[in-house]
């Protein structure tokens, strides 16, 4: 066992460590310097922090760089130690540096400490930076803040706001509480990017109540548009149950568009099981649509021109390369079927 003399040493040769890694950061803006102390966890970050008020632009930079660092190795959940609202911390949330506010944000949404919600919910109401206002949103989401739930709902709505795309993400953290608003955004919200948002956060969740609503909204969501990007956020998902809704709107969905959208989410999904409905669209589909230089497709019941593109043909067809090789192509290539708007497998690696 170590004795009392050994143990001052050590840590006085820590903290020597700790000094000279914060002065050749600080100093010469080191990046290598900074992962080192992040390294070191809550007695490196404590250095960088108390440098802020003198150094704010350098410090808040290899701030930035040691969190990174602790977020790679895993250890960001050491900074619960480092920081309660009870300390001069939290007037450096308000500092009139926006990089300084930004990286004290972060900083407290790892604390795991639900005392700072009232005050990064004023920093996500009030800041005048999106940058900040985008990262108070992500530490709410970090600490689970349910209490903040409502306001950031709000900020979805904000048109033209950054931050409500990680406000929606935010809202991803919450769980079954969370999910009818986010389908309900995904569903009616005007603009495509934050729809998608929603509908991507949703896809990714484990939770079965979250699974079934957006299962229906994607068959009974009255916007095309909407159900190509529910389709598509099953398909970066990655998730096994998706097959099944998604070959569904692949048979059923009055759209080529939800259609097609569907074919390539099968195809990011892998699952072999879809190979049938797969074929069935690759070969019969009769969608057709006139390349923007050629042909128009003819009347109802027509031919198509001879400048025709089929694209949910060729997604369909695509996605069966992709999951079903030499044996499903084969299975395609029958004399009989028009093959025309189809893809070329690419050749077989020797």
């Amino acid at each position: 066992m170590p004795s009392l003399s050994d143990s001052l040493r050590q840590d006085r040769s820590a903290s020597a460590t700790v000094r000279t890694l914060a002065a050749r950061a600080l100093r010469r803006r080191d990046v290598e310097a900074a992962r080192q102390l992040g390294r070191l966890g809550v007695p490196g970050v404590q250095a960088l922090v108390e440098a802020l008020p003198c150094r704010p632009h350098a410090a808040a930079l290899m701030l930035h760089e040691a969190l990174g660092q602790m977020e790679r190795d895993g250890t960001v959940s050491a900074l619960q130690d480092l920081a309660t609202p009870d300390i001069p911390y939290a007037t450096l949330l308000t500092d009139r540096l926006a990089i300084v506010r930004s990286i004290m944000v972060r900083i407290v949404g790892c604390t795991g400490d639900q005392r700072w919600v009232p005050q990064l919910s004023r920093v996500l109401k009030e800041d005048a930076d999106p940058f900040v206002r985008s990262n108070a949103a992500d530490a709410l989401g970090t600490l689970e803040a349910v209490d903040a739930m409502p306001l950031l709902a709000e900020v979805v709505e904000l048109q033209g706001d950054p931050a409500r795309y990680h406000a929606l993400r935010a809202l991803g953290r919450f769980g079954t509480a969370a999910w009818n608003h986010l389908i309900g955004v995904a569903v009616l919200h005007p603009e495509e990017a934050v729809r998608r948002v929603a509908a991507e956060t949703v896809a990714r969740a484990g939770d079965a109540q979250a699974w079934e609503v957006v299962r229906r909204a994607l068959g009974e969501a009255p916007s095309s548009a909407v159900r190509k990007t529910l389709a598509e956020g099953f398909g970066r998902s990655r998730m096994a149950r998706a097959a099944v809704p998604l070959v569904r709107a692949l048979i059923e969905d009055g759209s080529p568009e939800v259609r097609e959208a569907a074919a390539d989410a099968l195809a990011m999904l892998r699952e072999t099981r879809t190979l049938g409905a797969l074929v069935e669209s690759a070969l019969y589909d009769p969608y057709a649509a006139p390349r923007p230089d050629e042909g128009e497709t003819g009347a109802a019941g027509d031919e198509p021109a001879s400048g025709a593109e089929y694209p949910v043909r060729s997604a369909a067809a695509e996605a069966v390369r992709v999951l079903g090789g030499a044996q499903a192509w084969e299975g395609l290539a029958a004399p009989s079927d028009d093959l025309t708007a189809l893809p070329t497998p690419a050749p077989k690696q020797p």
